[in-house]
């Protein structure tokens, strides 16, 4: 491969399937994203790190059929332990081929510690199975705060010749908002039993496209003790929705955003900066 992209834009990073001929995990990437490998993992886990508008962590797997439960779960631990690594860095992805079929079952989220009622939203599917590892997958990676892109907003396509949606992409909580579409491309070729491509669109703010950076000389920010008065009076906790529609999860991520907006707003302030 390495020949192949020789003198061209492009950079493969892969992992080879151990004792197994052919297979295996990679990523193609620009070099313009400054990609590179963030953290080793194990052979069906690989992490790339990239650079656009911010950090991205991606993290690509494969969950092997003929594999015993346990070791899929293991597989479904380390990744969490990397969305919590990333989490607070840059924004995160997961994807994969996760041979597990969901059906439409709806991604439950909660979004609020000690919150007795999940945000659910809802999800549409070609495939109607479900299968007992997707239930097992869907309930593991929602806890982690992600949702399951296959089948939001529009029904969810085939992702193989089998009549399946195996192959899923998976966006933080946070992002729903962003997220436009989800397409499946068809392998004409007929070189693989899967469809060709599965790709997720995302909107950016114009915030994220042309960052300004913040000057104050002889100033920094930092929390207002003084405005703890008006923080208290002014803040009001955010309206919660429930419901099985994206309609309600949009609705319940803008109140949410307004409440931390308003709660930076009336408790942050400048200070004097202290020189030496």
């Amino acid at each position: 491969m390495d020949a192949e992209l020789f003198g061209s834009d492009w950079v493969w990073f892969g992992k080879d399937r151990m004792e197994r001929k052919g297979g295996g995990l990679g990523f193609l990437a620009k070099k313009s994203l400054k990609p590179r490998l963030p953290k080793p993992g194990q052979e069906s886990i690989l992490w790339l790190e990239v650079e656009f508008c911010g950090k991205w962590y991606l993290g690509l797997i494969y969950l092997v059929p003929s594999a015993l439960i346990a070791s899929k779960m293991a597989i479904l631990s380390e990744i969490r332990q990397g969305i919590v690594e990333f989490s607070g860095k840059g924004k995160v992805l997961v994807l994969g081929d996760f041979n597990a079929r969901m059906g439409d079952l709806p991604n439950s989220l909660n979004l609020l510690s000690g919150s007795q009622v999940p945000l659910l939203v809802a999800r549409t599917s070609r495939d109607q199975k479900v299968s007992s590892l997707g239930r097992k997958v869907m309930a593991s990676l929602n806890e982690a705060g992600l949702v399951l892109l296959n089948g939001v907003g529009e029904m969810a396509e085939f992702t193989t010749l089998g009549d399946t949606v195996i192959d899923l992409i998976w966006a933080q909580s946070g992002d729903l908002n962003a997220f436009e579409q989800l397409s499946v491309m068809e392998d004409e070729d007929g070189v693989s039993d899967h469809h060709f491509l599965v790709t997720a669109t995302f909107k950016l703010a114009d915030t994220d496209v042309r960052p300004q950076p913040v000057r104050a000389e002889h100033q920094q920010v930092r929390w207002n003790v003084k405005s703890r008065g008006n923080l208290m009076a002014g803040w009001t906790p955010p309206k919660i929705v429930h419901g099985n529609t994206r309609a309600g999860a949009e609705s319940t991520w803008d109140c949410w955003l307004d409440s931390m907006k308003r709660t930076v707003e009336l408790g942050l302030g400048h200070a004097p900066t202290h020189e030496a």
